[in-house]
């Protein structure tokens, strides 16, 4: 009954895991950029605490599979 007053309510809430990435040009290579890159999104939750047990999970994963060091 909850989820389908939530979607009733339009209380829809999505998640969005973007990963810092650093480029550099290939014509200049001293010039360099640090930007974020979409990893991973899920929408379409209809209540507050599935969402944000699936952002916690996929958040979880992408940051365990990082083991590069940042200087």
């Amino acid at each position: 009954m909850d989820e389908c007053e939530a979607w009733a309510a339009g209380a829809v809430w999505a998640y969005i895991v973007e990963e810092r990435v650093g480029w550099r040009r290939d014509d200049d290579p001293d010039e360099a950029m640090q930007t974020f890159e979409h990893v991973d999104s899920c929408t379409g939750h209809y209540q507050t605490p599935y969402a944000q047990a699936q952002a916690r999970e996929a958040l979880a994963f992408y940051t365990a599979r990082n083991t590069t060091p940042t200087a």
